[in-house]
């Protein structure tokens, strides 16, 4: 049975009290390791973290988490259901009110807009009319094809869909006040989105402007893409996102870039994509573009546009195997590729009825087409593979008979003068950085090496929202360690260790990289590229092989609060 860890630190260890590691499972004041499978619903209970890790019971595998959060949000709902029912009026959100504050920039709109409610759209108007599919969702006036695609991935999976969306909602009822639910993850915790039910038309008509279904009566697509744009402070910050930031968003999974130009790309790329397709994952593609809008090409594809990688299939061409790439535009219409193996190409009278059923072979006008592996890699630009774990699916589900990894999450803060120490060439500063090590005992059980595949990914708190659109750039080091080794590694030690694997330094919310390495232990440092920069972040480590207990921080921040050029003491018993 899996589990999942999470390694947090809490205000003890930053006001100078002892740290003593206690026993496993219980509070520990410093640098707590909180390992449990989940059984009992207050295994996971905030009380046991420093760091609240609020994720929701019925979102959860079963009992692993009690949700504070939304156990306040559903007790509002029903207060606020109760009361507009007395007053007999629908619900108007105060926090994204219907005017031009939550469109964002009316300008790149460029017409006048009007707000109603389903009921006032289509008499027949539903939340849905059969059900989610990755077919219904239809792109507005915004550029947010990235969000589409990911929207279409999530609903081809009802495992992922119903932690977004709450079930057993509709637009009518006695219960119907006008307000809808959605569940996005954000920074290590899910956290639920209350919205009213008005929508954006074209003035003067009931066409919406934005994200809407191919069918007219259906609605949950439109009041998604309203939930996100709260989240996200408007509708015009939409425009322009990254695959990669809205697949975590949806599962709480990790993300990782893979790009596929012939100097980038990985030489055993399409090994990775067939492991890939055994585990639970989302995957993206991209055309990049030198222009600021998208370019329809005479290939049938589109510069600048997000796709999704929904199969990777071999078949058996001319006695010689040919890997097929299925993708998706999330346009759902006619916009597919024409080149070798599209719909109707003439290399498909070349493959046996056997082999068309296996992979599900279909010809329709609906954005999915096939492609060679070789034309692939010559005309998107990158993949974004968003890996799934036990905090993005009920512990009992299955998904398609695939694996999940195992998840240890750390949480930590970068402080001026206490252990924000900037990038490996701030040498006398770069040792007092976090420290975090990880053990893995076993290798991947489908390595032929014997070696584990170890995916690391750093997280800063996103303060676009209250601050403007600058992260701070961040990146991190892994450096192999001895299995006995117990305290940190000092600026002597790091001075003579050259890094296994690092993520390099960007300003974007979340950086990552994965490596291969034989089974022990391993250190993680990550910092801020400048030393002195404040701010909060996590470290996510997904494995194949779950952590062994001997797992932990390995910095002391009580002996680190001095000036940054002193010497402390590195001796520090790490937390198991």
């Amino acid at each position: 049975m899996g589990c999942i860890q999470f390694v947090c630190s809490s205000d003890a260890c930053l006001n100078g009290r002892d740290n003593n590691p206690g026993k496993e499972g219980v509070d520990q004041r410093s640098d707590a390791v909180v390992t449990r499978k989940p059984q009992n619903p207050d295994d996971y209970c905030p009380k046991h973290l420093g760091f609240n890790l609020y994720l929701p019971k019925t979102l959860t595998p079963k009992g692993y988490a009690k949700l504070k959060l939304m156990n306040i949000s559903s007790n509002e709902y029903k207060t606020l259901v109760t009361n507009l029912n007395a007053k007999q009026t629908g619900w108007e959100d105060p926090d994204f009110p219907a005017n031009e504050s939550s469109i964002g920039d009316m300008k790149a709109i460029g017409q006048n807009i009007d707000w109603k409610r389903p009921q006032e759209i289509h008499p027949n108007a539903r939340f849905f009319s059969d059900g989610p599919s990755r077919f219904d969702i239809k792109q507005g006036v915004l550029g947010d094809c990235w969000f589409l695609a990911v929207t279409a991935s999530i609903a081809s999976y009802p495992q992922l869909f119903d932690k977004v969306v709450p079930k057993n909602q509709e637009l009518k009822g006695p219960d119907y006040v006008g307000a809808i639910r959605f569940r996005f993850w954000q920074f290590g915790q899910w956290v639920e989105v209350l919205i009213d039910d008005r929508l954006p038309v074209r003035s003067g008509s009931n066409e919406l402007v934005f994200m809407h279904s191919s069918d007219p009566t259906e609605f949950w697509s439109a009041l998604m893409e309203k939930a996100y744009a709260k989240l996200n402070g408007c509708y015009t910050n939409l425009s322009g996102g990254l695959q990669c930031e809205a697949m975590e968003d949806f599962t709480g999974g990790i993300c990782l870039s893979i790009q596929l130009n012939p100097y980038q790309r990985p030489q055993d790329l399409i090994e990775q994509l067939k492991i890939y397709a055994q585990r639970c994952c989302l995957i993206g593609c991209n055309i990049y573009s030198r222009f600021p809008f998208l370019q329809k090409l005479d290939n049938g594809l589109i510069s600048g546009h997000a796709y999704s990688l929904t199969g990777v299939h071999f078949v058996n061409y001319r006695g010689k195997t040919q890997w097929l790439m299925r993708i998706r535009n999330p346009w759902g219409d006619s916009h597919e590729w024409k080149g070798a193996w599209c719909d109707g190409a003439p290399e498909w009278s070349y493959i046996s009825q056997q082999e068309k059923e296996n992979i599900l072979l279909s010809f329709n006008e609906d954005g999915e087409f096939w492609m060679s592996y070789e034309d692939f890699v010559t005309y998107f630009s990158n993949i974004e593979v968003c890996h799934l774990s036990l905090e993005s699916l009920e512990y009992n589900q299955d998904f398609h008979g695939k694996r999940r990894l195992d998840e240890t999450i750390f949480s930590g803060q970068w402080q001026r003068n206490v252990n924000a120490g900037g990038c490996i060439s701030n040498r006398t500063t770069y040792w007092t950085n976090p420290q975090f090590r990880i053990t893995v005992k076993d290798p991947d059980p489908d390595d032929d090496d014997n070696k584990c595949s170890i995916l690391v990914g750093l997280m800063q708190k996103d303060i676009r929202k209250q601050f403007g659109p600058e992260f701070h750039s961040i990146g991190f080091m892994v450096y192999e360690i001895p299995d006995e080794q117990s305290t940190i590694m000092s600026q002597e030690q790091l001075s003579m260790k050259t890094p296994i694997s690092k993520a390099q330094f960007r300003n974007t919310r979340e950086v990552t990289a994965q490596f291969r390495g034989k089974p022990g232990a391993y250190v993680i440092i990550p910092s801020t590229f400048d030393p002195n920069i404040e701010a909060k972040f996590i470290l996510r480590v997904y494995t194949q092989v779950a952590n062994s207990e001997k797992i932990g921080i390995m910095q002391n921040h009580a002996t680190l609060k001095i000036k940054l050029n002193d010497n402390p003491s590195t001796s520090f018993p790490f937390a198991k």
